[in-house]
């Protein structure tokens, strides 16, 4: 029979993943804060919440992220988001506000901000596009 692993085990080893260069492990704890984070993205999350998922300090876990997936961690949660919205804009089927609100945007001007960076659109464009595609 194995024991439960403590949060305090997982952490020592997800931080020990990084100083001894084994990013496959350090991967592990990303995947697992990135899949966590598409799950909550309606709610407010910091990279303070992201670290504890992967159960790495805040430091080791910016540090590492950045290293191993390209981006902040900010970054990649603002793409998440704007891949889930995307889906919704183009369904069709709900207002943009309401939209933003659910995906963790706030408000739609965040959220039009972010498909500018990500796709050089808005919303509504991307809207339109999909509209006229069907």
């Amino acid at each position: 029979m194995t024991s439960a692993v403590t949060f305090e085990e997982l952490k020592n080893r997800g931080e020990k993943a990084v100083r001894s260069g084994q990013l496959e492990e350090a991967q592990a704890c990303f995947d697992q804060a990135l899949a966590w984070a598409r799950e909550h993205l309606g709610e407010r999350l910091s990279v303070e919440r992201m670290a504890t998922k992967a159960a790495l300090s805040v430091r080791q876990f910016s540090r590492a992220f950045s290293l191993d997936v390209g981006m902040s961690p900010a970054k990649a949660i603002e793409n998440l988001r704007v891949e889930a919205a995307r889906s919704q804009i183009e369904a069709g089927s709900s207002q943009l506000e309401a939209i933003a609100r659910r995906i963790g945007f706030g408000n739609v001007d965040r959220m039009r901000r972010a498909f500018v960076r990500a796709y050089g659109q808005t919303p509504q464009d991307l809207r339109r596009i999909a509209r006229n595609e069907r």
